[in-house]
């Protein structure tokens, strides 16, 4: 059985949380990434996606 990691980082902002979420990311985490205004999430999403790096952004 494979086991999948996943976290979830809440109010990702520009700076520590984007790092946070790369790292994870470099980790083998799928990061479940939110923050209000969801299309500020593009960036972080294909750096992330460009590591091979599992993201899912969520916005209201």
């Amino acid at each position: 059985m494979v086991e999948e990691k996943s976290v979830a980082v809440i109010g990702v902002g520009d700076y520590v949380d984007g790092e946070i979420v790369k790292r994870r990311a470099r980790e083998g985490y799928i990061v479940h990434a939110g923050r209000r205004g969801a299309e500020k999430l593009a960036p972080l999403f294909a750096e992330v996606e460009a590591v091979d790096g599992a993201i899912v952004a969520r916005g209201p």
